[in-house]
């Protein structure tokens, strides 16, 4: 019976975060360089023309307030959650145009 709990509290969720990302360059820093890494995340897709990031991952391996943490220390928002200072400002140009 222990075992049966455990299995549903395993569960993955989907959340679409809101990200400050615009282009190419964004998409492949968050999505391939640093999501595709981290243990939990199953599938990751960005709308580039809204800056939305769909996520789906295992609750029981990261959360939603760590992967906001994972793009913000990229220099981009995620959410309410600002950019990293530092980070923004060594994104290439084209990843700040639409912030300056």
């Amino acid at each position: 019976m222990l075992s049966l709990s455990l299995v549903a509290q395993k569960k993955i969720d989907f959340e679409i975060i809101q990200t400050s990302a615009v282009c190419e360059m964004c998409e492949s820093l968050i999505i391939k360089n640093t999501l595709a890494f981290e243990k939990g995340i199953k599938y990751a897709e960005m709308d580039l023309k809204t800056g939305a990031l769909g996520v789906r991952f295992r609750n029981d391996k990261i959360s939603l307030n760590r992967i906001r943490f994972l793009i913000s220390q990229l220099g981009y928002s995620a959410d309410s959650l600002k950019a990293d200072p530092k980070a923004f400002e060594a994104l290439h140009f084209c990843c700040k145009e639409k912030h300056e």
